[in-house]
This record gives C-alpha cells, sequence and structure tokens, in this order.
C-alpha cells in the first residue's frame, strides 16, 4: 500500500489532474472491474477498458502507467478517429500475491491540454494451499494471528507495557519466522523461531516508557514478519499507541505556574482551493501561563491536513505563528474538515486539537481548440 500511496502522490504532484467523463472528449464504457476470487495457480486475469472518442478531433492514447509490477498493460496504438472506439487491456498475475488486490492504471492521451483517465482493478487471489482451519481470525498465507494490529493504548507511567499476538501454523509445512523488520528502535520483540502444522505461539512486544521521551501524542509503525511461509512470506503488522504526561503528581503550587496554552480561535474556514493545490492558513498559539509553553508535538491523522510551528517552545504572556495547510492532492472534490492535534506541557491541556474547513472545487475546462 506504501507502494500505491507513493505512486499517486508523485502523480498528482506533477501537476496532473483526472477529468470527469462530462468534461473529457472521450466516454469510458467502464473504469472499473472486479475479477472477483479466482486462484492463484491460475493465470494471468485480464479485463479490457473500451472507450469512443466523443470529441471532434482524433484521439491517441500516449501512454498507460501502472500503480504496480503486478500489472500489464496494452493500448490501442493507431489514432481513434471522431465516433469510433479504442481500448485497454490491464492483465494481472497472481501468481506468488495470495489475498486481496486494488490496482490502478493511468491512461495518459495527446490532448490540449493532456488529459487522463484512472482506471481501476481488483479482486482476491486464492492461495495453491488452502487451510482447512484456521485457529485465530486473520489468516495470513499458511499462518492466523490474533489480530493485525498491536495496540499499547495510552502510555503514561514510567514502566514497562507488554502486548501479545497469538499466532498459529495453519498450514501443511513448518513455518520458520527469520526476522522482524521495520520496527522502532524502542520495541523490543519475542518470536518463535519455528511454528510445526498445528502449533501455537504467542508473539511477544515490550517497550518502556523511558524509552519513549521523544516520542508525544499518538504514534504508528508497520513492521513486517519475514518468514519462509511460501504462501506469503512477508507478514505486516501495525504498532499503535498513545504517549502522554502524568501530570498527577504536581503540586498546587506547581499547577499555579504551569504554562497555559490557548488557540486564537477555534475553526478556520480555508473557502476554496482547485484540487491538487494547497492552501494555507496562520493562526497564533498563546502562552497565558507563568511558565515555558512546550509544543512537543503535531500530530494529524490525514496527510492532508498540517501544522508547523513557527517556534515549539513559547514563554509567557507571548504568541507564537501555527501554519496550518491543506494540501488538496489525492482528495475528492467538495467539503472536507480536518483537525490537527497540538501535544504540550500545559497540565490542562496536555493536547488541544484546532480544525479547518475548506471547499475542494475542479479546475475549470479548458476548451480545445
Amino acid at each position: 500500500m506504501k507502494l500505491k500511496a507513493h505512486f499517486f502522490l508523485l502523480f498528482f504532484a506533477m501537476g496532473f489532474f483526472l477529468f470527469t467523463k462530462a468534461q473529457a472528449p472521450f466516454l469510458f464504457e467502464k473504469t472499473d472491474h472486479d475479477f472477483g476470487e479466482f486462484m492463484e495457480n491460475g493465470g494471468t486475469r485480464s479485463t479490457k477498458f473500451v472507450f469512443t472518442n466523443t470529441g471532434k478531433i482524433p484521439l491517441l492514447v500516449s501512454t498507460v502507467n501502472v500503480s504496480c509490477g503486478c500489472t500489464t498493460p496494452d493500448y490501442i496504438k493507431d489514432s481513434i478517429m471522431p465516433g469510433e472506439k479504442g481500448w485497454i487491456v490491464a492483465k494481472y498475475d497472481p501468481k506468488g500475491r495470495p489475498g486481496s488486490f486494488d490496482k490502478n492504471l493511468f491512461v495518459t492521451f495527446n490532448s490540449t491540454p493532456t488529459l487522463f483517465q484512472q482506471l481501476n482493478i481488483k479482486g482476491t487471489v486464492i492461495s495453491e494451499q488452502i487451510p482447512t482451519f484456521k485457529k485465530h481470525p486473520f489468516l495470513y498465507g499458511s499462518a492466523s494471528f490474533s489480530s493485525t494490529r498491536v495496540e499499547f493504548g495510552e502510555i503514561r507511567e514510567n514502566r514497562e507495557y507488554v502486548s501479545i499476538l497469538k499466532v498459529s501454523n495453519d498450514g501443511a509445512n513448518k513455518i520458520s519466522f527469520l526476522m522482524s523488520r521495520d520496527a522502532p528502535s524502542f520495541l523490543k520483540i519475542e518470536m518463535p523461531k519455528e511454528l510445526n502444522p498445528g502449533d501455537s505461539a504467542n508473539i511477544v512486544f515490550t517497550l518502556h516508557k523511558q524509552d519513549l521521551s521523544n516520542i508525544w501524542g499518538e504514534f504508528s509503525y508497520n513492521i513486517v514478519f519475514v518468514t519462509n511461509d511460501i504462501n506469503m512470506g512477508l507478514k505486516s503488522f501495525t504498532i499503535t499507541g498513545k504517549t502522554v504526561q502524568d501530570f498527577s503528581h504536581l503540586t498546587k503550587e506547581e499547577l499555579k505556574k504551569a504554562p497555559q496554552i490557548e488557540v486564537l480561535g477555534e475553526n478556520f474556514d480555508f473557502e476554496e482551493v482547485i484540487r491538487g493545490g494547497k492552501k494555507s492558513k496562520v493562526v497564533y498559539v498563546q502562552n497565558n501561563g507563568k511558565s515555558n509553553l512546550e509544543i512537543r508535538n503535531i500530530h494529524s491523522p490525514c496527510f492532508c491536513f498540517s501544522g508547523q510551528m513557527e517556534k515549539k517552545v513559547i514563554e509567557p504572556g507571548q504568541k507564537a505563528e501555527l501554519t496550518l495547510t491543506f494540501d488538496s492532492i489525492g482528495q475528492k472534490t467538495g467539503t472536507m474538515s480536518r483537525g490537527v492535534t497540538l501535544y504540550t506541557n500545559d497540565p490542562k491541556k496536555p493536547e488541544i486539537t484546532v480544525y479547518g474547513k475548506i471547499s475542494i472545487v475542479e479546475k475549470p475546462l479548458q476548451l480545445q481548440k
């Protein structure tokens, strides 16, 4: 999925945008295709996307780019005259790719301005070796797991935290756990070396609050277990948690001298932005307390809305700029509201969320000459 997200960002960052069927001089009979379920050893699956040149000049397919090497495109190389039909073929190779897939093709036409169309294929590849049972609800190849997420919850006290993931070998062959990949340095992982068919074990995840001294607020990491499972060698999981400061030990005098955060304004309207563009607004964060206010982290669940502080430490009675930015790349048209959360050392408001609203609109169509 990371590869797919990065491809989207690269595609849109080049300044491209997709046209709707009503605006473009071509009309596809379909833009999505679901292969449904099919066997991994059943060979390549393909589908044809047919379109009509609804314009007044010849149309030519320039390129067809794909979001994954598993997808092979083919397309008509001749010019399509007005009223005639053209085609794009998408082929998906399931070998070594059990599980669900959702892939995109990006078709470029030789028009002025340059026009594009996104096509989508999806389906589910059934492994050659189908386990006859599974002990846990989440099946990755021949192994089933109790969850796809390892959740530590709120990490407040200065102590060790443990989370356990249950795993079973539901296949016919021995599974070796070779290594873990992409794990953060503060996380300790104990996993079985081998699992015989039918055996179960625990994967133990351990972290200590003191190792998270520079991490504030919500965190999320994707880790991968590398195994010799012929049905799915790489098994991905998400590690989540939330680090907060424990203010319960502060005395009344210390609380009186603590910083106090105030965002000057609460909900901010960014009005309109053309899809694919960005828009920023500056708001102010003020310290009404008696000691330095620390902005320890800024978190947003969506890359489309972000915040950047002018400075991370604000003295008593002072204020600093917070630049909020909406990035509409990859977003649909319409009105959306998003928030960014500031994590601070204010005992009464250790976290505060600032919301913004924006309307994303299409760029007006430039008529062909």
